[in-house]
């Protein structure tokens, strides 16, 4: 009975541990994720990418998109479906992805929580929706709204 115990305990403590860092698993199956990063050597593509985004609020809307900018120690956490913006210290926990880069780095990652684009270069907001808006389950989302 005692290693049960143990096992249990053990579990909570994780399960505890991981409430308190960035979390992006909390997306899973319900946002589309884009990382934005920069160790701060590159911030002229970093604010470039920031501007891009700033276009089409309505655009991440629609296709659940929420966006985590990385500069430094620092985290960014925009939600535009509730006007939500959080600014917290960096905080890894298990997602590596959120470690800031050499450079500049921009990542989406889907739905189901895998690498959709990985690049060094800012990408425009024309080729992040074509993207999306080509994945299996956008266009499901597509047919449903029709």
């Amino acid at each position: 009975m005692k290693p049960n115990f143990y096992v249990y305990l053990f579990v909570i403590l994780i399960f505890h541990m991981k409430n308190y860092a960035q979390d992006l698993d909390k997306h899973l199956w319900k946002n589309r994720i884009l990382i934005v990063k920069t160790d701060g050597t590159k911030l002229t593509s970093y604010n470039n990418q920031l501007d891009e985004i700033k276009k089409d609020k309505n655009g991440f809307i629609e296709r659940r998109l929420v966006v985590y900018h990385v500069q430094g120690d620092t985290i960014t956490h925009l939600n535009f479906s509730n006007n939500e913006m959080h600014n917290s210290s960096l905080e890894f926990g298990d997602n590596n992805l959120l470690i800031p880069t050499k450079n500049f780095e921009v990542l989406l990652i889907g739905l189901d929580g895998g690498i959709k684009i990985k690049q060094t270069k800012p990408i425009t907001l024309e080729e992040l929706y074509q993207k999306i808006d080509a994945m299996p389950m956008r266009r499901s989302e597509l047919r449903k709204n029709e």
